[in-house]
């Protein structure tokens, strides 16, 4: 894999390292656009999946710093600068969900005070809103860790 690992920094922020130069932008987007935003990343998911399956119109993101366009064959990241980097989507794919286990792993602020059903984890909470936002079910459910086929409720 391209990227290598996923990390947390000395100051909490997820980090990433990388073998090859060319994933840089698919590792900023990843650690920087999604970020700890488990709505984000469920956001990604959906676009991914949708991509997968031949829509034409997975999806669009502006970010920050780089503009995301999902087609069925990549991802095709640009930079404000205008640069831009190309990724299969089966590659996009490995990399997201490998990131999405590593943002299950990751603690909790201890001075957070969550409003969004405090009474499940956070990435269960940020699902049902979700599915209720777009009312639909996530297609990545029963298919990775932190997001069941079933509940909660």
């Amino acid at each position: 894999m391209a990227i290598t690992k996923f990390f947390n920094d000395a100051y909490g922020r997820p980090g990433y390292e990388a073998d090859d130069e060319r994933y840089w932008k698919l590792g900023i987007w990843l650690t920087m656009e999604i970020g700890t935003n488990f709505a984000a990343a469920l956001d990604a998911l959906d676009s991914v999946a949708e991509a997968l399956a031949g829509a034409a119109d997975a999806g669009d993101w502006e970010g920050e710093s780089m503009e995301a366009t999902f087609t069925p064959t990549e991802l095709v990241l640009v930079d404000y600068d205008g640069t831009q980097a190309r990724y299969p989507m089966a590659e996009v794919q490995a990399e997201l969900e490998r990131y999405w286990r590593f943002l299950l792993t990751r603690s909790p602020s201890p001075d957070t005070v969550r409003i969004l059903r405090p009474d499940l984890p956070e990435h269960e909470a940020y699902l049902l809103q979700w599915e209720e936002t777009w009312k639909k079910r996530h297609p990545y459910r029963g298919r990775i860790e932190g997001i069941p086929a079933t509940g909660p409720e």
